[in-house]
């Protein structure tokens, strides 16, 4: 089944969990359900199937299903209810290649849900038919995007080391790959859904969010932190991202 085939209807809950070590049995759960483990390692079994959930498997339970849920690590997950008109009753894992983008999707649903504001439904259902569409596209492309991966891995394992380091840029990627700065962004965006440029700024987003909760830092030193050259830049982009600035953001958690 393609998620392109479930039609939502509304998005019902956006809840964040922590499951204790154990088995547990779910009968006709009652709506259509993401599941995304933020942290952890847990899998869901349906007709002596395993579906894998972890920070790189999102797992989609169709209304009416019953399966097993085992937690074999303990996690944040990140569960996402809706109502809609879906084809099949079957689970399903889908890869992810980019965590970043797909926990910035489900973080930006949940903040709507939760201070819903004018149109938030709308929000959220837009949101919620983007993840559709990432999922969907990692599936059909998956066995080529590993392969790719591994044509430009050293640029990838650089990326990863020094993802906040101000002077990180794409001609140094590139250069470690030994590929074009034009075929390293078409393989980067091909593998990862967004261009380097967009998933590195999505990182460090995500890293100063939570850097922003704890009052002991000032927003000059997330910034500094998380690879901007200024206050003035992460503001902008932070802004840009969140739809709110830095100190909004602080003051809303």
């Amino acid at each position: 089944m393609h998620l392109s085939d479930v039609l939502i209807q509304r998005v019902a809950a956006v809840n964040r969990v922590n499951r204790l070590l154990g088995h547990y049995v779910v009968k006709d759960r009652p709506q259509c359900t993401l599941s995304y483990k933020v942290s952890g390692h847990s899998e869901f079994v349906q007709d002596g199937k395993k579906y894998i959930s972890d920070r790189n498997h999102i797992v989609f339970i169709p209304a009416g299903a019953t399966y097993t849920f085992n937690c074999q690590e303990t996690g944040e997950c990140i569960l996402l209810e809706f109502e809609a008109q879906q084809a099949g009753n079957e689970l399903q894992s889908f890869l992810v290649h980019n965590d970043v983008e797909v926990l910035s999707l489900f973080n930006k649903i949940e903040q709507a849900y939760t201070f819903r504001r004018a149109g938030y439904r709308s929000y959220c259902m837009s949101g919620l038919y983007r993840l559709f569409y990432y999922m969907d596209i990692q599936q059909e492309n998956a066995y080529i995007a590993d392969q790719k991966k591994k044509r430009i891995q050293p640029g990838l394992d650089y990326l990863e080391a020094h993802i906040y380091d101000p002077a990180l840029n794409c001609k140094t990627l590139s250069d470690l790959s030994g590929v074009s700065e034009v075929y390293f962004r078409k393989l980067f965006t091909l593998i990862y859904g967004l261009p380097p440029k967009h998933y590195i700024h999505l990182t460090r987003m995500e890293k100063a969010k939570g850097m922003l909760l704890s009052r002991e830092m000032s927003i000059r030193q997330v910034a500094e932190e998380t690879g901007f050259s200024d206050i003035y830049s992460f503001s902008k982009t932070f802004r840009k991202a969140n739809d709110c600035t830095p100190s909004e953001y602080r003051r809303k958690r």
